[in-house]
């Protein structure tokens, strides 16, 4: 699985509000995921 691959599946199961703890946790995955593509994009050139 990739990067981009992993921020879709996150965003498309994201958890209803009550799960704020959560939702922060998904978030940051979401962050360091995109972080992690642009480095995979870059070094693919």
């Amino acid at each position: 699985m990739t990067s981009k691959e992993a921020i879709e599946v996150i965003k498309s199961n994201y958890p209803p509000e009550n799960y704020t703890m959560l939702r922060e946790a998904l978030d940051l995955a979401i962050k360091l995921l995109e972080e992690d593509r642009k480095k995979e994009e870059w070094y693919s050139k």
